[in-house]
């Protein structure tokens, strides 16, 4: 038996395996990437989650007072389910009735209107919360956070 080798551990006689101790140091790499990813994750899961994004919250947060006024029967959560290709009928039908509705004129061949679910109640910071519909159907939503 080779005395620098011992069977029984590491070479300077730790009853340890080189294994274990590779593993609880691995096992220590690991919890650290996490603990210092983890407020990463949180905030990447936040800017994905919310309407506005990270950005938005970080807006309503420093500048104050919120005039958002919402339709009737709009919720985030509906929004959500609108989908580009929807039809018209069905937009209505999961956020009501829209506050205002427009044709978007410079787009007259194509046929766009807008419909808004948000507005400010007087002049001041607010969510926006716009539908685009192309010939009856959803063209696109749009969510940002206007500061006023």
């Amino acid at each position: 038996m080779n005395p620098r080798f011992p069977a029984d551990g590491a070479p300077d006689g730790n009853p340890k395996r080189p294994a274990t101790v590779l593993r609880r140091m691995t096992v220590g790499l690991v919890h650290c990437l996490l603990w210092t990813a983890s407020p990463f994750v949180l905030l990447a899961v936040l800017h994905v989650t919310l309407l506005e994004g990270l950005d938005g919250l970080l807006i309503r947060a420093a500048f104050g007072e919120d005039t958002t006024e919402y339709a009737a029967g709009y919720s985030d959560w509906r929004f959500r389910l609108v989908t580009p290709g929807m039809p018209d009928s069905w937009v209505r039908t999961l956020l009501g009735p829209p506050l205002e509705e427009h044709a978007l004129e410079r787009h007259k061949p194509r046929s766009l209107h807008g419909l808004r679910y948000s507005r400010s109640y007087r002049d001041g910071n607010y969510a926006i919360r716009v539908v685009i519909l192309e010939n009856g159907r959803v063209r696109e939503k749009r969510a940002s956070y206007w500061l006023d």
